[in-house]
């Protein structure tokens, strides 16, 4: 019986990197293997690794090799070739493990250059000295790209990955792509005037403004990413992670400093009232709710505790400072600013804005008809998990509701600007499929919601601070500074303010959740009020001017005459 040939086990992997620069492709590292078996007149088996990055040369990366390896502790393997000793690996812990393998297993390693026989002392050292000088060449290698990238960020070469949007890769650097630099400027235009991120989204949507990635509507979050990037005001930090070295690089700027500055003080102003970063230490009852009715910007807050005094104030001329156009002596002129140039005393505008509230919620017909039925079906126990659960899905929805009307005012605006012939239809069918989609999603998301709430409120007594503190009406002046503004901010959206020049008095306009202003019940017989009766919804809108020397401020709603009091 003729003895059974020896077989050469083939190991080929390649890296990119390598083969550009070596010309060791898979078919070479394959071809030179069968040769080297045919010479030796055995038989061949191919192991193929494939391509892959240099960085992966962890066993667990590298199934083939693993594979490999249990045949060779099986016994199963005696001789194998390598095209070099670094295609087994640079990874010193990697390459010493497979070379315990290899000795314990009296496996014949052959390469290129040779052969080892790794239970010989002296193959075995030089083969060790190989594999040094391969984990060298890979340290050196990585260590010469890294300088080179380095030097190439110096220089103002884009480091790689997509550019913001705003610009494209030009001659290997950042350069402006003008149609996208135009919106970045908008963006930062009309954060920085006061308008928020939802009425910034509306606005890129309506006009099919497309995303970096080309798919979809813009998000929130993309916006408020965008308008943190320093790129547009001309420069940006380029970190080499293993040394920790920054680098400041220049880009051309889509921007002026001074406008991105203005959006960045706008969006920190915004964060402090969502209370995201350096929440208010200072207590405000309503300037969470306050809005110039001027300029459109929130209203500020200022206490000064050695003086026991606070105003709420508009911060449009602090800003002004921003604006290196405006004349230095002219910045803080009265006069200059917005139009709101006459702060409120907090304690006064709190005391009189909530007597009105008070008033408004006592006085409603509509507010005790809801208590009254809620009252009726409440149960006697509250389970508190359920009543978390449906809080949250509650604010979920609100947001999502939000979001609806949002993109439900992109859509009709985007088909009136279709009918009116301004916008091509290519555009149009674009914009509308992503505003469709949006719209479509949204929907789902809210009815999956719905779902939710009633089956975390079948076991659920809900009750609202309106509810919870009607039925104590008496008792409101004993709640906390905190529960008062909880309850302001249950039945009030928001509150614009605003200021008559002539008069240097303040007007609050407050627009509440609910027509309670003046609401009426009125019998179906007023003899026989047995036969029941209707509620008349009031309005949402409660107009008072307060003086700003403190006299007692005059309320009107939008139903009676300008300048009534009541």
């Amino acid at each position: 019986m003729a003895e059974q040939k020896q077989t050469l086990h083939v190991y080929t992997r390649v890296s990119t990197e390598v083969q550009a620069t070596e010309g060791t492709s898979l078919d070479t590292q394959k071809d030179l293997g069968v040769a080297k078996a045919e010479e030796l007149g055995f038989n061949h088996k191919v192991w193929n690794e494939g391509g892959a990055s240099s960085h992966y040369e962890d066993l667990d990366n590298r199934p083939v090799l693993m594979q490999l390896l249990r045949e060779v502790e099986d016994g199963k393997i005696k001789h194998l070739y390598v095209w070099n000793n670094d295609r087994l690996s640079r990874n010193e812990i990697t390459a010493q493990t497979v070379r315990v393998a290899l000795q314990r297993n009296d496996v014949v390693l052959y390469t290129k250059d040779g052969k080892y026989d790794l239970a010989n002392p002296t193959d075995k050292l030089v083969k060790t000295i190989l594999d040094g000088i391969a984990q060298y060449d890979n340290a050196l290698r990585a260590e010469r790209s890294r300088l080179g990238k380095l030097n190439r960020v110096k220089n103002g070469f884009w480091h790689g990955g997509p550019p913001p949007f705003g610009y494209t890769i030009k001659d290997g650097k950042l350069a402006v792509e003008k149609d996208e630099a135009e919106w970045v400027f908008k963006i930062f235009d009309t954060y920085a005037s006061g308008r928020s991120s939802t009425k910034i989204k509306a606005m890129l949507d309506e006009n099919g403004v497309q995303t970096r990635r080309k798919k979809g509507t813009w998000s929130i979050g993309s916006i408020q990413a965008l308008m943190k990037n320093t790129h547009y005001k001309g420069s940006y930090k380029f970190v080499d992670t293993k040394v920790n070295e920054e680098v400041e690089v220049s880009c051309p700027p889509l921007v002026e400093e001074t406008l991105w500055h203005a959006a960045q003080s706008a969006r920190k102003e915004i964060q402090k009232r969502k209370g995201l970063t350096n929440a208010s230490t200072r207590f405000y009852l309503l300037r969470d709710l306050m809005v110039c009715g001027h300029c459109d910007r929130h209203m500020s807050g200022r206490i000064n505790p050695k003086q026991n005094r606070g105003h709420y104030y508009c911060p449009n001329k602090e800003r002004t400072w921003l604006n290196h156009d405006q004349l230095e002596e002219e910045k803080w002129k009265r006069g200059t600013g917005c139009g709101m140039d006459r702060a409120l005393n907090i304690a006064k505008t709190d005391e009189l804005i909530w007597g009105s509230v008070r008033e408004v919620v006592k006085n409603s017909v509509i507010l005790k008809e809801r208590v009254k039925t809620e009252v009726l079906r409440q149960k006697t126990e509250t389970d508190s998990v359920a009543e978390l659960a449906v809080d949250k899905l509650e604010t979920a929805e609100r947001r999502l509701e939000r979001e609806l009307k949002n993109v439900e005012q992109s859509i009709a605006k985007v088909e009136t600007d279709h009918m009116l012939g301004k916008t091509k239809d290519t555009i149009y069918k674009n914009i509308i499929e992503n505003l469709n989609n949006e719209h479509s999603s949204i929907e789902a998301q809210l009815a999956q919601i719905e779902l939710q709430k009633k089956e975390a409120m079948s076991d659920r007594k809900w009750v609202d601070w309106v509810r919870k503190y009607e039925e104590q009406y008496q008792n409101l002046d004993e709640l906390t500074h905190e529960d008062k503004k909880g309850y302001i901010e249950a039945l009030v959206r928001r509150m614009v303010v605003s200021l008559n020049a002539e008069t240097k008095e303040h007007t609050i306009e407050l627009e509440f959740t609910l027509p309670i202003v003046e609401d009426q019940l009125v019998y179906k017989d007023q003899i026989d009020k047995s036969l029941g009766y209707d509620i008349r919804e009031g309005e949402r809108n409660l107009a008072i001017t307060q003086n700003l020397r403190g006299d007692v401020g005059r309320r009107s709603s939008k139903k009676k005459e300008a300048g009534a009091v009541t």
